[in-house]
């Protein structure tokens, strides 16, 4: 039921444009697969009440859509069936350049057509969709001043997906061009490696020079390049399905749309649905596609074909080109058009022969129909191997095709059952989305017109510097860091240079950078300070940064720096910033072991949605929800745990950056230790049947239960979760690009920040690897069992992880299909104000500020000076004030200001009243001051506090105080900046419009996940293939190796013509042989690169 729900929801919320835009859409390739699959795109789209205009080599021709006017360009077909010819005759591979060429002269011919011409001229658009093949028709959206949309009709090749801020990984993700989807052997990753850089070269010094030539030619000579043109692209629609594709990391503007082109079934024509219906023994339907033609077999091939259909049991429907077929026996019935999608729908279908093309394959898959790929050109010979490598068919090589191994595989493909069951399998899986293809392309299309683009989801891969991105700048540093300290020429000179004093080779020390305290104050999960005087939440920090009073000696010693977090001194942080675990399902265990109500709150809304739909949810947890009308909740409280947070905080005073992630560790074994010693935890163990964990990513050992009961599990996270934590699902990190979420920096602005960055990645994973994960395995063998699985076995269980961000406001980075962001999960319907709290906000005629420093930090805690600063600053305002305080009384409070111990603190956001929120920056503050559209003044104290505010003032909503120095001016001017200056709430307004302008809810995009999981009893057919290949592929290091071996005894000549680069290696056989001979893949048994023969040369017939 949830299913249709969701989809009815989809279908009414994509009705957001009441104005139809004016669109511009153009699929210049001559090609009915490249024209078709889009083609109920524009139909939605124009009965959506918007205005399309097509430029297409296949029109639609339907006269009911009056919002649909097409040009024809139809004439570039002569052009197309002349290179595909060559193509059919050419290595797949080898034929880049010959596509390339094709597709910019097909549009420079389509660019001259009369139509087009008066279109440039004339035309007024909001909006170009253009095919990515070539960036040429994206200067359609220069010209029109307007946004574009690129869409592919298969997947993009690597260096498309890195104009978008996709990683690429020529191991992990060989080029769609290749015959292989993996690289099994040490040879495909050889190829595959140089297929990967050679395409880079050649589309740059190949490709994109032929491309602005054109643009120049056509739109003059300051026209913008192809390269600017392809920057400005806001959004991919890409025809692939991760279930039956790579799964593979996307960043949020590359959206799957996989099957968009199927459409509702139709009746089949008379006589075919009688010929059909009548194939008592079932029927074979066996198509090339509409590029390779049956009538232009070879005839020793035509007539195998014939004698193996003769001898089969079954009808066979041939989709042949031709009127006249001779010899055609009886049970083989030929048709020069067929109507693939319902042919494959129609139930006495046993196979589908097919040449591998994209489309044809998605139609068998959703039909149910298992294959036998016979491919012939470009990425026919990777979609037959992704047959294979599912299960769900298998391959034959047109070139040694015979009568006798036709027949054999036609056979095991119709008797053996596993074939259908797999594909039908694989279809469930794939029909199973929240929303259709189709609706999520047009809610995304009209997002963008929404919008006016996508520049506020744009990848900061894109903006970064190669030297930044392969961080050479850093090791440069680094290493002559290690020059100066580690090689020197005698130990006694080593010790002069460290303690400054003189040496023989005049080498000294004379200064250590220093740098501004507030920058880097606690942006650590960790407390480290000097004791000096009793503070506010217990001890107040030195004047003088921690650097200045340390000796050179310790300066320059890595291991003194890292416990004295580089040299700064640290905030410390009263409260423990916990972990969270938490299960679901049909019978959902959910366990949030952290005593932190901010981490319990969080989804404290999804264990009451979860109940409400009727499971039956059991809830470990510090905070239980204790509401009587939940009949299905259970919880278990584990409230006592609270009593080790100032035992942690005690420990965490002048603790270094190690030393602090130890005390963490330690605190996260031992509070869950103690739950599990629980006598209601002990008895859930012994008597307890779940078909559903989930728990916060914080720590593994929860994830035992899941091994214990024997179901999957799910983790969430109430906050973006560590780099080490997302390399777990296969999500790439990089520390310049997306500096870990306890750094208190968003972007590493400069050398000191990206090298603290680098430092910290590795220092991290280190101390997990050597430390916290031995740590989980002796807690999970003490109360589970020595034979119990480790830590990262129950780790690479988890199916998925449901994570606390919003990209709108996070960094946009790449993510896998099992890391779902379900930012403003908690958010709850609003509710009524306490009369008394009403009638103050009511009454504020001026507007109010509200003033709180959440949960973990406590206002009645402040230093005097500070708390006096407040109160005379506030006392000035001429508006009301209300300050979350934990006591009855506050000593000086103004007549403005108004105390309360609780605050409903969304519901006082949502107060039409409200001016400005003051807060200390925590996450689900953040969030919910953002949806509520109010402005911020953040004031960090802990934690991720410092990285939160400063996201605020990036974004520009808000402004950042440093509450050592606050004093009353700093902060009235603040204040009024902030409240006055109107730049700040429409920044917000518009950050929450984008925030809130989603397919779906968080909550519904949370349950959905759930429920799927539980559907499919795990997500393992989502697992990134990044979790199972060697560090030594990953790197690189096996095919590095090689190709310095080979250059050690050849000479590699480099020569280029027509502007195709060939690299003969002399006195041996040339790796390319084996590209020229690819298409031996396509063997039934689909042997591996090594079984190939070199030797052999040529390429297809």
């Amino acid at each position: 039921m949830f299913k249709y729900e969701v989809i009815i929801w989809g279908v009414l919320s994509l009705v957001s444009i009441n104005n139809g835009a004016r669109i511009l859409a153009y699929i210049p390739t001559a090609s009915y697969s490249h024209q078709v699959v889009f083609r109920p795109l524009w139909r939605e789209l124009s009965l959506r009440g918007h205005q399309v205009t097509l430029l297409t080599t296949d029109p639609i021709n339907d006269p009911t859509l009056t919002n649909l006017t097409e040009i024809n360009l139809n004439f570039t077909y002569t052009q197309m069936q002349e290179m595909i010819l060559k193509l059919v005759k050419t290595n797949p591979i080898l034929s880049i350049q010959l596509l390339s060429d094709s597709f910019i002269d097909n549009v420079d011919a389509q660019l001259q057509h009369p139509e087009v011409l008066k279109l440039i001229k004339e035309g007024s658009f909001d909006l170009v969709i253009a095919e990515q093949l070539t960036s040429i028709p994206f200067a359609f959206a220069k010209i029109f001043q307007c946004p574009s949309i690129a869409i592919a009709s298969l997947a993009v090749v690597e260096p498309v997906y890195e104009r978008f801020g996709v990683p690429t990984h020529p191991i992990l993700y060989p080029n769609v061009i290749l015959p292989f989807t993996k690289t099994t052997t040490l040879t495909e990753r050889i190829v595959s490696v140089i297929f990967h850089y050679g395409l880079k070269l050649f589309a740059r010094f190949d490709k994109i020079p032929k491309e602005n030539r054109i643009l120049k030619k056509n739109f003059g000579e300051d026209f913008p390049t192809t390269t600017e043109l392809a920057n400005n692209i806001s959004l991919l629609l890409e025809n692939t399905e991760p279930i039956f594709d790579k799964i593979r990391p996307r960043v949020p503007v590359v959206i799957p749309v996989g099957g968009i082109h199927r459409v509702p079934p139709k009746p089949l024509p008379k006589k075919l649905q009688t010929i059909l219906d009548s194939a008592t023994n079932g029927f074979i339907y066996f198509s090339l596609g509409s590029n390779v033609k049956s009538k232009d077999l070879p005839n020793t091939l035509r007539q195998a074909i014939l004698e193996t259909f003769a001898e089969l049991p079954y009808t066979v429907l041939w989709k042949y080109e031709l009127e006249h077929f001779p010899d055609k026996p009886k049970n083989v019935y030929v048709l020069k058009w067929v109507p693939q999608t319902d042919v494959l729908r129609h139930p006495n279908i046993k196979l589908f022969i097919t040449q591998g093309g994209l489309q044809s394959m998605e139609e068998a898959i959703y039909a149910k129909v298992p294959m036998i790929g016979i491919p012939y050109i470009a990425d026919q010979y990777r979609n037959v191997k992704q047959i294979i490598d599912n299960g769900i068919g298998l391959s034959l090589n047109h070139r040694t095709l015979n009568k006798e191994q036709f027949k054999k595989t036609i056979n095991e493909v119709i008797t053996n059952p596993i074939y259908r069951n797999t594909i039908t399998r694989l279809s469930n899986l794939a029909e199973d989305q929240p929303m259709t293809s189709l609706e999520r392309a047009v809610w995304w299309v009209e997002y963008v017109i929404r919008h006016k683009g996508t520049k506020h989801l744009r990848s900061p891969a894109l903006d970064i510097p190669l030297y930044q991105y392969y961080l050479l700048d850093v090791i440069s540093v680094l290493l002559i860091a290690l020059g100066i300290i580690i090689p020197l020429p005698r130990i006694s000179e080593m010790k002069q240079i460290i303690l400054q004093k003189r040496t023989k080779s005049g080498k000294i020390i004379t200064e250590v950078s220093n740098y501004e305290n507030n920058k880097f104050d606690s942006e650590l999960p960790a407390a480290n300070l000097l004791k000096r005087g009793k503070g506010v939440t217990g001890y107040e920090l030195r004047e003088l940064p921690l650097v200045n009073n340390i000796k050179a000696a310790k300066l320059q010693n890595v291991k003194t720096l890292l416990e004295t977090h580089f040299g700064q001194e640290w905030a410390q942080d009263d409260n423990l910033e916990c972990l969270v675990f938490i299960n679901d399902g049909a019978r959902i265990l959910g366990y949030i072991p952290t005593p932190s109500y901010s981490h319990q709150v969080v989804f404290q809304s999804l264990w009451r949605e979860l109940s409400l739909r009727g499971h039956q949810v059991t809830l470990l947890t510090t905070d239980p929800i204790n509401d009587s009308t939940l009949t299905n909740l259970t919880e278990i409280n584990l409230n006592f745990t609270y009593n080790e947070v100032p035992k942690v905080f005690s420990k965490l005073i002048g603790s270094s950056v190690l030393k602090s992630m130890k005390i963490f560790s330690d605190a996260s074994a031992h509070i869950i230790e103690l739950q599990l010693q629980h006598h209601e935890v002990q008895k859930l163990l012994q008597e307890g049947s779940f078909d559903l964990l989930i728990a916060e990513q914080l720590s593994t050992v929860p994830f035992a239960f899941a091994k214990v009961f024997q179901c999957p599990s799910i983790a969430i996270a109430s906050f973006p979760v560590i780099e080490p934590a997302y390399e777990r699902y296969g999500v790439p990190t990089h520390p310049i690009l997306y500096p870990n979420y306890a750094l208190s920096f968003t972007k590493t602005n400069n050398l000191f920040e990206r090298i603290i960055s680098v430092i910290y990645n590795y220092v991290l994973k280190l101390f997990i690897h050597f430390y916290k994960i031995p740590q989980e395995n002796l807690l999970i063998k003490k109360y589970f069992g020595d034979d119990f699985p480790t830590a990262l076995e129950l780790d690479s269980n988890i199916s998925l992880l449901l994570e606390n961000t919003e990209p709108v406001f996070d960094i946009i980075r790449p993510r896998v299909p099992v890391v779902v962001p379900i930012g403003g999960n908690h958010q709850v319907p609003p509710k009524f104000l306490p009369k008394e709290l009403k009638t103050v906000l009511d009454s504020a005629t001026n507007g109010f500020i509200y003033f709180s420093l959440g949960s973990n930090v406590k206002s009645k805690d402040l230093p005097d000076a500070l708390r006096q600063a407040i109160l005379e600053t506030f006392a000035e305002l001429p508006y009301t004030v209300l300050w979350k305080y934990e006591l009855e009384n506050l000593y000086g409070k103004p007549k403005n200001v108004f105390i309360s111990k609780w605050v409903p603190q969304v519901d006082v956001l949502r107060h039409p009243n409200i001016k400005l929120f003051i807060t200390q920056g925590g996450f689900l503050s953040m969030e919910e001051a953002i949806s509520a559209k109010v402005p911020i003044i953040g004031i960090p104290f802990i934690a991720d506090q410092w990285r939160n505010v400063q996201k605020v003032v990036e974004l520009g909503f808000g402004l950042s105080l440093d509450r050592k120095n606050l004093n009353k001016a700093q902060l009235k001017k603040a204040i009024i900046e902030v409240v006055t200056n109107p730049i700040y709430q429409n920044t917000v307004t518009r950050l929450a419009d984008l925030a809130k302008d989603q397919p779906m809810t968080s909550m519904d995009r949370a349950v959905w996940w759930i429920e799927y999981v539980i559907r499919h009893k795990g997500a393992k057919h989502l697992r990134s293939r990044d979790l199972d290949i060697p560090w030594y592929q990953y790197y690189l290091l096996d095919v590095t190796g090689v190709l310095l071996a080979v250059s050690g005894f050849t000479s590699v000549t480099e020569t280029c013509s027509d502007g195709q680069l060939f690299i003969d290696f002399a006195g041996g056989k040339s790796f390319f042989f084996f590209l020229s001979n690819m298409d031996n893949h396509a063997s039934t048994s689909y042997p591996s690169s090594d079984d190939v023969d070199v030797e052999r040369s040529g390429g297809l017939p």
